[in-house]
């Protein structure tokens, strides 16, 4: 989910979505989540959020807001700014991951991102 959640009324809109929609996991991209006030607002009610901002931007990042009671971790650090997994605890691991691919992308950012994701893959 795009959810670009800067102006607070977009992220009340989103915490009643997710809300309203019952989910137990989002993942998101161009969250513009840059201070804990804003993660705070996100997280109310037994939430935890896992994400990583754009280095050296204005904007994006991406992550995932999770309801605390998964048993959510992150079992490593990826060297795309734009790929992150979770693994979700249990006897029975499950892996998620949120992969942002970047629009005109000019710079290679999206094959490299992809060619990780290919490697974590396989």
């Amino acid at each position: 989910m795009n959810i670009h959640v800067v102006k607070g009324s977009k992220r009340n809109s989103f915490v009643q979505m997710k809300n309203w929609a019952k989910v137990d996991l989002c993942a998101v991209v161009e969250s513009w989540l840059k201070d804990e006030g804003m993660v705070k607002e996100l997280i109310v009610g037994g939430w935890e959020w896992f994400g990583k901002d754009r280095a050296g931007s204005r904007g994006g990042g991406i992550g995932f807001l999770v309801k605390r009671e998964l048993g959510v971790t992150v079992p490593r650090s990826s060297k795309s700014e734009n790929l992150l997994w979770i693994e979700l605890g249990g006897r029975e691991k499950l892996y998620v991951s949120v992969v942002y691919l970047v629009p005109k992308d000019r710079d290679g950012r999206n094959s490299m991102t992809l060619c990780e994701l290919q490697e974590d893959i396989i």
